[in-house]
């Protein structure tokens, strides 16, 4: 080959679009991972607010507060247009009154949580 040739040969070009495809698919997993853990977390988050405010709600005797599930139909439809969940990830929620809780199809219990960041 000449001395005096400018440019990349094809195998070159090659051995670099590889490297940037392994580079692109480690970054890709590593940012999947990173969202799912960041939905999670904003779910807990969500559900936690809703039932400090239920909390206060009930102890203010607000009609709204008859019941958790009341309450989250009432919350959702008053501050979030009609929404049926907060959920990221698109999970559902489902109420239960003793214990007092909301739970993610997607995430999971409040109260499981609580118990494994005690331990």
């Amino acid at each position: 080959m000449n001395s005096h040739s400018k440019g990349f040969t094809l195998i070159e070009l090659v051995i670099v679009i590889a490297i940037l495809g392994v580079l692109a698919s480690v970054a890709m997993a590593l940012f999947g991972e990173t969202l799912a853990d960041t939905q999670k977390k904003a779910c807990i988050a969500n559900r936690m607010t809703i039932l400090r405010q239920y909390t206060m709600a009930e102890a203010r005797g607000d009609a709204e507060a008859s019941s958790l599930e009341n309450y989250v139909k009432w919350y959702l439809a008053t501050y979030y247009n009609g929404a049926t969940t907060l959920c990221p990830s698109g999970g559902t929620y489902t109420c239960t009154q003793d214990p007092l809780d909301i739970i993610c199809s997607e995430h999971g219990s409040l109260i499981d949580k609580e118990q494994n960041s005690k331990n």
